[in-house]
């Protein structure tokens, strides 16, 4: 995954191509390690300014590009599916409507849904990401949350079904969400979204499957449509530091 979002540049198993986010660089860092995709993790569908000279340049190399990764949008815009305000969850769909749109250029990429997602919270747990200040009840908890999600998820999932793109779900852990526990409980909510794999499946992240201390058996009933594999410190496996030379 390569960052083009300087706010979230040393994220996690985001190439570093020593500080930059030339897409070039990028391309060249993946062939000399035998890589053969990439994903993009944008705030928004307007950083990627020439999609079709992007594709043809991957191809050229033998890349294609998997996924789009959404978790600049809630960093750099500060919009979140589980918004109380009305306007801020239609913000949010609408940059992942157009990222869609990215993604039909960029080859049918995926497009996963990440923190955008939000949280539940109380007024007891949790100040508000934007200003960082205390507002009782700004939040919305429990089964209200889930609901803000499921039909800014539906809204999306049917403009995705639209243009042939697979919506990839990535189950957080607890400490990043606390929206769902288990893959199998955030199918559960989002079985009344699409039962069709090509329209909605989940993200394999190991990273998170190991913080939650998941089985197996918790994502025997969940449609898998991509995966991230990652160590301990959300690194490519076996390195704490990232790939060297």
């Amino acid at each position: 995954m390569v960052c083009l979002v300087k706010a979230i540049k040393n994220g996690p198993f985001v190439l570093d191509l020593e500080n930059t986010v030339d897409i070039d660089d990028a391309i060249e860092f993946a062939v000399r390690h035998n890589l053969h995709l990439l994903d993009l993790l944008i705030s928004n569908a307007n950083q990627i300014e020439d999609p079709d000279a992007l594709l043809q340049k991957c191809r050229e190399r033998g890349l294609e590009i998997g996924a789009i990764g959404t978790g600049g949008a809630p960093n750099a815009e500060k919009v979140y599916f589980s918004h109380p305000n009305q306007e801020n969850r239609e913000r949010a769909v609408e940059l992942i409507k157009q990222m869609i749109l990215l993604a039909v250029k960029l080859g049918h990429a995926k497009i996963i849904i990440g923190s955008i997602q939000g949280q539940k919270y109380t007024a007891s747990t949790k100040t508000t990401p934007e200003t960082n200040e205390w507002k009782e009840e700004e939040w919305p908890i429990h089964a209200q949350a889930h609901g803000y999600v499921v039909e800014c998820m539906t809204a999306v999932c049917d403009f995705a079904e639209i243009h042939g793109i697979t919506i990839v779900l990535e189950v957080l852990n607890g400490g990043e969400s606390n929206l769902w526990t288990t893959p199998t409980e955030a199918n559960d909510v989002f079985s009344v979204v699409s039962t069709d794999e090509k329209v909605l499946s989940y993200l394999i992240d190991s990273y998170h499957w190991i913080c939650q201390g998941w089985s197996s058996s918790d994502w025997c009933e969940v449609p898998i449509g991509y995966a991230h594999l990652v160590g301990h410190a959300r690194q490519p496996p076996g390195r704490a530091d990232g790939l060297e030379e």
